[in-house]
């Protein structure tokens, strides 16, 4: 009765909404948001784990951010701008009808997944008792295991650079990206102590700071109290 796939990169890839209106103009859309400074955390660990980050901290990775946008990097590489929840949700509301679009929160599915799919069962109209089986494991356990062995290869592979405009200009896309992945891979070595990077309480809100405002008008916008977003709890991920 109802299919879908996720991708966690339309909501703030601006150009990705007009798309979807164009070839799906009644679509239903779920957003799921989470504390900010602990979703940038997150994400900083999933590239750290694999390799593909070289700073050794969130902080330094968001020190960054604006050089690597000027230089062409993807946006996934964009820690901080993805949090400003308002921002991008005010322009999905925009393109869409906002009954059609359904924001939840990553609090609610860990604390409580089964009513959050119920309300979400209701949301798409299937049925209320339709079976499925929740996860009981922890995916993506961010202990590093990998890094670049040369930062200067790993910032030729995500950066714009001659190489790579040389490349697109001879090679086509899935050749290319296939190349990428292989150069990567062959430059990540493995970390004989795994280890997980530490994000401070000052580093947290400091970073949290940032986020204050749009925090506010989120909770404004999509009409639930946020307040607790704006301190950090001592079961915080990031700790």
């Amino acid at each position: 009765m109802a299919i879908g796939e996720a991708s966690t990169s339309y909501l703030y890839i601006p150009s990705a909404a007009e798309r979807i209106k164009k070839y799906l103009p009644d679509v239903k859309l779920i957003v799921v948001l989470r504390q900010p400074v602990d979703r940038a955390y997150s994400h900083y660990l999933h590239h750290y784990r694999n390799g593909g980050e070289v700073n050794l901290s969130l902080t330094e990775a968001i020190r960054d951010e604006k050089k690597r946008q000027e230089e062409d990097w993807s946006p996934f590489w964009q820690y901080q701008e993805i949090g400003f929840y308002h921002k991008h949700l005010s322009h999905l509301f925009n393109v869409f009808d906002p009954k059609n679009i359904k924001v939840c929160f990553y609090e609610d599915l860990c604390g409580n997944p089964q009513d959050l799919l119920k309300d979400i069962f209701l949301f798409l109209g299937v049925d209320l008792d339709a079976e499925y089986t929740l996860p009981n494991k922890k995916y993506n356990v961010s202990t590093i295991s990998k890094k670049p062995r040369s930062k200067v290869l790993h910032n030729l592979l995500n950066g714009e650079s001659w190489f790579k405009s040389l490349a697109k200009s001879i090679l086509d896309d899935s050749i290319r990206q296939r190349i990428r992945h292989f150069a990567s891979q062959k430059n990540n070595v493995k970390i004989a102590q795994p280890y997980k990077p530490k994000l401070s309480s000052e580093e947290w809100n400091k970073l949290n700071e940032a986020y204050k405002q749009d925090i506010l008008s989120l909770q404004e916008l999509v009409d639930r109290d946020l307040g607790h977003w704006l301190i950090r709890k001592s079961s915080s991920p990031a700790k």
